[in-house]
């Protein structure tokens, strides 16, 4: 029983170690359960697999990525929501959208993931030579 749940244990820890180095994890069902798939790094425009259209209803997005939902393949379709990370979405349920069903719970049949430019520092300015305003 103890190498038992040893064993779960280990496994359970591998899966959240997989999820933490993901770009985004989609779910099936709300609060981030049932079936997931999970995207390691930025891929640009995709179709979601037939598996996936109209059924993810919540999503963990790390920091540094941007994702577009489409609600048509080809990235066409009447709706789209931009979505910055770091983000998660316990249920699609609750983000509106103009047609259709009204929210974006099973409505994303495509996507977008790209990585956010980095924020340009500000120059450094030395000091004693910023020119005084006489």
């Amino acid at each position: 029983m103890k190498t038992l749940l040893t064993l779960l244990v280990a496994l359970a820890a591998q899966a959240t170690i997989a999820q933490s180095d993901a770009a985004l994890v989609l779910y099936a069902d709300a609060n981030q359960s049932g079936k997931r798939h999970v995207v390691r790094q930025a891929a640009g425009y995709a179709d979601m697999r037939i598996d996936l259209q109209h059924a993810v209803s919540s999503l963990t997005l790390a920091a540094g990525y941007t994702l577009t939902l489409h609600d048509a393949m080809d990235g066409g379709g009447q709706d789209s929501l931009l979505i910055t990370g770091p983000c998660v979405i316990s249920d699609l349920k609750v983000l509106p959208r103009l047609h259709g069903n009204g929210n974006w719970d099973n409505t994303a049949v495509a996507l977008t993931l790209d990585l956010n430019p980095s924020p340009t520092p500000a120059p450094m300015v030395p000091s004693g030579t910023l020119a005084s305003a006489e």
